[in-house]
């Protein structure tokens, strides 16, 4: 199985979609410092499923996202899908696959297998034991040769298991025997299980003979019980009886109090609304008198005016007396005087006559 092409979008240094198609055989990606041929095998390593952000050179999975220049915005998502062309039986029924992981900057991650929705356990169980896993022989670093050369005889023998390709057995095989252990488990559940109910079994026939026992007594208890309840009924019933003739007695007593009681009710309201008459025919009186004792007061204090006018009047009256009386003195004294200028005009009228 080799990988076929790489197609990259938002990952690290490629903000823009890139794919790579790779040939059977050895294919070398040369160029300067810092074009992206590590972010280019990083990318790869990353798409299989690796978890480890300090592995792919970065802090944070976030840092797997690109994060922007002076010239363009950062990206939301980073996406690397990865097209294999298969030799061998891997669980996967197509001879060419694309697996596809994409993380947003939420935190989100997704894992793709030909545009279906799957688990990073399905992608990791398809590359068991073929070296192209996350941690596989496949990616070779300076610190893997080192880890060849120096590592211990088992850790190089799982190294070169991986190379001869029976990880993949071995996982199998560990997964069966586990599985074989649980039957075992289960089985032996069953087991004590079984043997549970067996004693319960015992247990409950016993119980079951004592039951039926039990069922006698309590029928022959029900018998006493229904002759007793009936004869404690009848008692019951007669008392019954009694209990109901005093009650209607009562009630005949009560229903008598209570019209009673309802006619000296409406009794004391007549009384209280003859009393809320009488109060208010004693405040409307006692309104009048207030008002009869103001019209008095007011009344007497116009008589005294009247009585000091009359006063007035009267010595007004003998004033006016006196003038016309000296009046009348003059006004005789006045025809008096008009008599007598009248006769001496008549005389000298008399004597101009003669003369003439």
């Amino acid at each position: 199985m080799y990988l076929k092409s790489v197609q990259i979008v938002g990952f690290k240094s490629f903000p823009d979609k890139i794919r790579i198609d790779l040939l059977p055989g050895i294919n070398a990606f040369v160029g300067p410092n810092g074009c992206g041929k590590s972010n280019l095998v990083d990318a790869i390593r990353w798409g299989l499923g690796e978890q480890n952000p300090y592995a792919l050179r970065g802090t944070k999975m976030e840092d797997m996202i690109f994060a922007g220049t002076e010239s363009r915005k950062p990206l939301g998502m980073a996406e690397v899908s990865l097209t294999f062309e298969k030799n061998k039986n891997l669980g996967v029924p197509l001879s060419r696959f694309t697996i596809t992981r994409r993380l947003f900057r939420s935190g989100e991650s997704e894992y793709y297998l030909n545009k279906t929705p799957v688990r990073l356990k399905d992608i990791q169980d398809i590359f068991r034991g073929t070296g192209l896993g996350s941690n596989g022989y496949a990616f070779l670093s300076l610190e893997m040769v080192e880890f060849i050369l120096f590592s211990r005889p088992r850790e190089r023998r799982n190294l070169f298991d991986e190379l001869a390709g029976i990880t993949g057995y071995k996982f199998q095989k560990q997964k069966i025997l586990k599985e074989i252990e649980k039957n075992r488990e289960n089985l032996q559940r069953l087991t004590d299980i079984t043997q549970e109910l067996e004693r319960q079994l015992r247990y409950i026939r016993r119980q079951a003979s004592r039951a039926r026992r039990y069922k006698e007594l309590q029928e022959k208890i029900r018998n006493l019980e229904i002759g007793l309840a009936l004869r404690e009924y009848i008692s019951l019933s007669r008392k019954k009886e009694a209990t109901e003739k005093e009650l209607l007695q009562q009630k005949s007593k009560f229903m008598a109090g209570k019209k009673e009681e309802e006619k000296k009710k409406r009794d004391i309201d007549l009384l209280q609304n003859r009393w809320m008459e009488l109060t208010h025919i004693l405040e409307r009186n006692r309104e009048k008198e207030t008002i009869l004792r103001e019209e008095i007061a007011r009344l007497e204090g116009e008589i005294r005016v009247m009585k000091e006018r009359k006063e007035q009047l009267i010595t007004n009256l003998e004033e006016s007396k006196d003038i016309i009386l000296e009046r009348d003195k003059k006004k005789g004294k006045l025809r008096e005087e008009k008599r007598r200028k009248e006769e001496e005009l008549k005389n000298r009228k008399e004597l101009l006559e003669q003369k003439e």
